[in-house]
């Protein structure tokens, strides 16, 4: 709810899925395979701010911040509540440029066969997203993108199992480079790119006493790549966020690894 808390936002999802088993030359196989459409929307609005209205604020070092200061560098964990932004209102809300209207959908499917008396799992999976240009006044962000999981477990001897595997994913996003009551057109607002995300494991699986205990050895990898951020520094130093035509930068940030 935004303005007098109208709904602003709305969501629908459809999604089917099939599953079929079977069993042939000793191997049994799993197939699955499925479809989602999604679709949102939701209206975004922005208000002027007048900084002024913020007054004064005393960090506990003795320095005293006012105006827009007092946000930019609020101590989280000082005794100092941070003023309410919203008394800091100058002017009725607008909507922020256009509304924002995304359409995305997905088919994929999925296969896995146990063999050796059931030793031995092997999984492959693949999933196959895109996501629709939406709306007359939305930047182009028709994006599709293809990622495969696949993974093996096995028992070596009664009791000791290894397993490795192998996963991808994709995070579109809607984010505008620039947004705000302030921007203007050679600030170049553009749909960011999407993140790119990737892992793989390894490891031993043991048990002893009939099951009772167990005890696994892994090893995993994995990557986040364009994660959206903040330009902090952008938005900082840009001299339209001193006055109330207020702007804010995003950005595709670096590898995130674990």
């Amino acid at each position: 709810g935004t303005n007098n808390f109208g709904r602003d936002a709305y969501n629908d999802t459809q999604q089917i899925d099939l599953h079929f088993e079977k069993i042939a030359f000793g191997i049994k196989n799993e197939l699955g395979i499925g479809a989602e459409w999604l679709r949102t929307f939701s209206v975004n609005t922005v208000a002027p701010l007048d900084f002024t209205k913020a007054g004064t604020l005393t960090t506990p070092g003795g320095v005293v911040l006012t105006g827009i200061q007092i946000y930019q560098n609020w101590d989280p964990f000082g005794n100092a509540p941070v003023p309410s932004i919203y008394a800091l209102q100058a002017g009725p809300s607008v909507i922020n440029g256009h509304a924002s209207l995304a359409k995305d959908h997905q088919y994929y499917a999925s296969y896995r066969a146990s063999f050796f008396d059931d030793r031995v799992h092997a999984l492959f999976g693949v999933n196959r997203y895109y996501v629709d240009p939406s709306g007359p006044l939305n930047a182009a962000v028709g994006k599709s993108n293809t990622p495969y999981t696949y993974g093996v477990i096995g028992e070596v001897v009664k009791g000791l199992s290894v397993f490795a595997s192998h996963s991808a994913a994709v995070q579109f996003n809607s984010q505008q480079s620039a947004t705000g009551i302030g921007v203007l057109p050679s600030d170049n607002p553009h749909a960011l790119n999407s993140e790119t995300d990737k892992g793989l494991d390894a490891g031993i699986k043991s048990t002893w006493h009939n099951d009772e205990l167990t005890g696994t050895i892994s090893y995993y990898d994995d990557e986040r790549n364009g994660v959206v951020a903040g330009d902090q520094l952008r938005t900082l130093t840009d001299p339209r966020n001193s006055a109330v035509t207020t702007v804010q930068f995003f950005t595709n940030g670096g590898l995130y690894r674990s």
